[in-house]
């Protein structure tokens, strides 16, 4: 009870939340952050406006985490995210890193999100504690790897490729490291 002592307690959770490495990726700075909020911002992460309001892609990865760390903290009430950029996993190490310094207020689930062989959006979330390999990064390009999706992840006109595997692999092999799936976009074609 000590932990909880009004009970149980509800949390918003976001499972698809794409970084700076996925496609469709839209900068903080392309929101429209208010003077007070660029200046919690600067105070929580010690990035200079220019490096908060201009593209984050130019940013080291520990910068960049403390940035979306401090502003999902401060700015949203949702407490736990599922990582899920398509076909890469490169940033997760830095952002549960990051989030481990907020004594629980944000917990990040590592995944990624691939298409199957029918064109189904899955995204395979892990369990943060129990990778496979030295480090997520390393988890996810294996699991890739696995699943059939080589190189970069994507084709040159920057779209992920899909993997050689059907949904009932994917499931399959996921739930072989642990890891859960959901199917994303479930509202549209390729849900």
């Amino acid at each position: 009870m000590s932990n909880y002592p009004r009970g149980s307690e509800w949390r918003k959770w976001d499972l698809q939340v794409q970084t700076r490495l996925d496609a469709g990726y839209g900068c903080f700075g392309v929101s429209s952050l208010t003077k007070d909020q660029l200046d919690i911002l600067k105070a929580a992460t010690d990035l200079t406006e220019v490096e908060i309001t201009s593209q984050e892609k130019t940013i080291p990865p520990e910068k960049y985490s403390k940035l979306f760390v401090s502003y999902i903290t401060n700015f949203t009430d949702v407490s736990v995210v599922g990582i899920t950029d398509h076909n890469s996993g490169k940033e997760l190490d830095s952002l549960l890193q990051e989030a481990g310094q907020t004594d629980g207020k944000l917990v990040i689930l590592p995944g990624v999100e691939v298409s199957s062989t029918q064109g189904i959006h899955i995204l395979c979330l892990f369990d943060p504690q129990k990778k496979w390999k030295a480090t997520w990064a390393e988890s996810i390009a294996h699991l890739l790897t696995e699943l059939g999706i080589s190189g970069t992840g994507f084709n040159p006109q920057n779209q992920p490729l899909s993997s050689t595997k059907n949904a009932q692999e994917i499931l399959e092999l996921v739930e072989q490291k642990g890891g859960v799936c959901i199917f994303a976009h479930i509202g549209t074609e390729n849900g």
